[in-house]
């Protein structure tokens, strides 16, 4: 998808990946709790695994 940071974008892009079947874990931005349903929405990092450090040699 290619265009501004803003609701407008994100609205064409939730047209093509949103589901009814899933959940959207998100940072706080505002545009996602306009667009998102509150059901399928989740904000914060608490479900956010570290991958850690890696390093190709």
């Amino acid at each position: 998808m290619v265009g501004k940071r803003n609701v407008t974008t994100f609205r064409k892009l939730w047209k093509i990946i949103s589901r009814d079947n899933c959940s959207y874990y998100t940072d706080d931005w505002s545009v996602y709790s306009e667009v998102i349903p509150r059901h399928q929405h989740v904000v914060g990092k608490q479900h956010t695994l570290s991958i850690g450090f890696c390093r190709i040699c």
